[in-house]
């Protein structure tokens, strides 16, 4: 008899190797400093998404990552997904190094300075395809939800959420990751996705009132804002007046949108209608998780993977408008939103991607 296929969970973006170079206190420039230790560990935004996702996703799916590879990280990548439970599928190019990212880790201030290396090739519709069509079980026809990370090559990545669109089933689910401003026209994705993760440095980029030390009073925000809030701190209010200026025009119908925002929590907001048709945004904030802090890098990942496995798990595409599926929609919108935090919250107390699975449910 034969089994059932699994459904998909395919990311389409960067796998890195990490160096991480842990100091006690970020070096001032032209000095010289001694790290306590130094990590080689694998990284990339999708990769380390598929790392977490792979712990915490429904146990019937298949996680899956396509991205470009160079030489000199196959000691680590694929070993990674093995061990973890996911497929890690490459598209090599051998005359390049594979992507690195260095990374300073201060001990002082928790923080990570990165600084990147990368020669590839970006990944394109074709390379897409070829990648999939060497693999035996995976296929785009059996896509639950694809994740596409937003790297520079937008017209490349408009072509594969159209391909997916048309090869996969009319459930599937898209998501796309805005998180580097410096790169133009990642906002024309917007209407093509599910689900869209805004970077804090997007957002102010593209209009956002940046949160600055003298922030204290609410004149620049909607009253609706003030009002319907008065408990968030003033960044997530910051960010929801922003997405119901800028965002929410580009949002499709249905669709939700997260903004992390570190130690400070997340806003989640979905646009959805009223009876009469107008459209609105749905919004919810989650505070940060109360942990001792271990190891930022990735949280971001670990939050994008929170939110895909918590919307697979309690969130149904719904768009319309009765008072009951309303109320419904806010509290799914909420304990999506109070997941991906959890998620990121045990992250940050941890060094690494590894002992992050955990049942969803318990996040709630």
């Amino acid at each position: 008899m034969q089994q059932p296929h699994r459904p998909l969970v395919l990311l389409v973006g960067g796998a890195y190797i990490d160096l991480v170079l842990h100091v006690p206190e970020f070096p001032a420039e032209d000095d010289k400093l001694r790290a306590t230790k130094v990590d080689r560990r694998t990284g990339g935004n999708a990769f380390n998404t598929a790392c977490v996702l792979a712990q915490i996703s429904p146990p019937a799916a298949a996680v899956a990552i396509v991205s470009p590879a160079g030489t000199g990280g196959d000691d680590l990548l694929g070993p990674t997904a093995d061990r973890l439970g996911f497929t890690y599928l490459p598209l090599t190019h051998p005359n390049h190094l594979h992507p690195t990212a260095y990374i300073i880790a201060s001990a002082a201030t928790k923080s990570r300075t990165i600084v990147n290396h990368a020669t590839l090739p970006a990944l394109d519709d074709a390379g897409l395809r070829t990648v999939l069509a060497s693999s035996e079980h995976l296929r785009l026809d059996h896509a639950a939800w694809v994740h596409f990370e937003g790297r520079p090559n937008v017209d490349d990545i408009r072509t594969m959420i159209d391909s997916v669109r048309d090869a996969a089933p009319s459930t599937v689910r898209i998501s796309v990751e805005l998180e580097r401003p410096n790169r133009p026209g990642l906002d024309s994705l917007i209407p093509l996705a599910d689900m869209v993760v805004v970077s804090r440095e997007y957002a102010v980029a593209h209009g956002r009132r940046p949160l600055l030390p003298e922030s204290h009073d609410h004149a620049h925000l909607d009253p609706s804002v003030v009002d319907d809030t008065s408990s968030w701190p003033l960044e997530a209010r910051l960010s929801l007046d922003w997405a119901r200026s800028w965002l929410l025009p580009k949002l499709c119908p249905g669709a939700v949108a997260f903004m992390p925002m570190g130690s400070l929590g997340a806003v989640a907001v979905q646009r959805t209608r009223t009876d009469s048709g107008q459209t609105r945004l749905m919004s919810a904030y989650e505070p940060a998780l109360a942990v001792d802090v271990v190891d930022t890098i990735g949280a971001g990942d670990a939050f994008n993977a929170g939110a895909i496995a918590a919307l697979l798990h309690v969130m149904t595409p719904d768009a319309t408008t009765s008072a009951t599926a309303v109320d419904n929609q806010r509290l799914r919108l909420a304990r999506v939103l109070r997941m991906a935090v959890g998620v990121a919250g045990r992250k940050v107390a941890r060094d690494g991607f590894d002992g992050l699975a955990v049942n969803l449910d318990d996040l709630m």
